[in-house]
Formats: C-alpha cells, sequence, structure tokens
C-alpha cells in the first residue's frame, strides 16, 4: 500500500499544477482509491474539496474542468448559511473576518495589573 501510494504521490508531484489528467491515467487512478476505499476516503474527501477549491481559482482553464454538480457539492463552504433538512444552519464565521473580540478581557486593566508606578 505505501509503494502505491508514493507511486501515486511521485505521478501528481511530477505533472505541472492543474493540467488535464489523461483519462486512462485518471480511471486507473479511481479504481485504485475505490480498492482501497477502507484506506482512502476520508483523506480523499477532504483532498478532493480542496483540489476543487484550488482548481476554481488557479485558472479559468482550470475551473472549466470542474463538473458544476461538483461546485454545487462544494458550495456551501463557502456560504454565510444554508438550508438542511433540520433547518437553517449558519457557520462560524472565521476570527479573521469576524469582529473583533478581545479573548483575554479588558487588556488595559491587565496591563496595569503589571506596571510598577
Amino acid at each position: 500500500m505505501q509503494a502505491a501510494f508514493q507511486d501515486w504521490a511521485d505521478r501528481a508531484s511530477a505533472a505541472p499544477p492543474f493540467d488535464e489528467v489523461p483519462l486512462a491515467e485518471r480511471d486507473q487512478f479511481w479504481s485504485w482509491l475505490q480498492e482501497n476505499e477502507w484506506l482512502t476516503f476520508k483523506p480523499m474527501t477532504d483532498a478532493f474539496v480542496l483540489s476543487v477549491e484550488a482548481s476554481l481559482s488557479a485558472s479559468a482553464a482550470a475551473a472549466a474542468r470542474i463538473p458544476l454538480d461538483v461546485i454545487d457539492y462544494i458550495g456551501w463552504r463557502h456560504a454565510l448559511a444554508c438550508e438542511t433538512e433540520t433547518g437553517l444552519h449558519m457557520k462560524t464565521p472565521d476570527r479573521m473576518l469576524a469582529a473583533r473580540v478581545d479573548v483575554q478581557g479588558d487588556i488595559d486593566e491587565r496591563v496595569r495589573e503589571f506596571l510598577v508606578t
């Protein structure tokens, strides 16, 4: 398994990023993933989403190779809110883009505790 994984990693590293993968090689890779789904499912699911997002932002040619249903599948990751079977789901905002929060309380008061006057 390790040798097979290394072979696929070497093949991917040798190809220019975002180039189209030949159909025969794609089919071979997907067959290998299905045969080893017990081990590859979770990491490949995460890699799939990251790969699609990178392709969408890399170039128009790379984005054009992503099927619309796949874009719809990952779209929820970028929505402020989405409707689910149980109701409206709103993601916790990324702190970098969220309103300012002082997680340590009033910092001015804390600094005064340690200043010698």
